[in-house]
């Protein structure tokens, strides 16, 4: 890290796989592999989160005959569950996914397929509340 005394402030210039305003965060590195691209109809990415963050990847499963849809899978793209969800590119939606109660999806205006982005460490969706809450509460 480098202080500017003069800004009483400073920088953290993190080296990878580093992030955070303290380098305290990691990227988790996955590949396409990892999704199990064997179907011959399918292709699947990686998308890792990073080591805050209650799921460490998931899948990204593209169709090769509609490759504009977006399916998302927890585990992998061939023999896993896959969720799809068409965004109305109007208004701002977010919502469960039917996999795992560690992530929920978004859609935001002009946004045509959802996103998927996953709850804090620690954290899980509560539909209810439409947001992510602590997993566990101390009594």
């Amino acid at each position: 890290c480098f202080d500017f005394s003069s800004a009483d402030a400073y920088y953290c210039a993190c080296r990878f796989p580093y992030t955070g305003v303290h380098c305290q965060t990691q990227d988790r590195l996955c590949s396409g592999d990892i999704c199990d691209n064997k179907a011959s109809n399918i292709l699947a990415f990686c998308h890792g989160f990073t080591s805050d963050k209650a799921l460490p990847y998931i899948c990204i499963c593209h169709m090769k005959n509609a490759p504009e849809e977006r399916f998302v899978a927890l585990n992998n793209c061939h023999s896993g569950e896959i969720f799809h969800k068409v965004c109305d590119g109007k208004e701002p939606f977010v919502g469960a996914l039917p996999f795992t109660n560690k992530a929920f999806y978004i859609c935001l205006p002009g946004w045509v397929n959802a996103r998927v982005r996953s709850c804090d460490l620690d954290h899980v969706w509560n539909y209810t509340q439409k947001e992510c809450v602590l997993e566990y509460t101390l009594i």
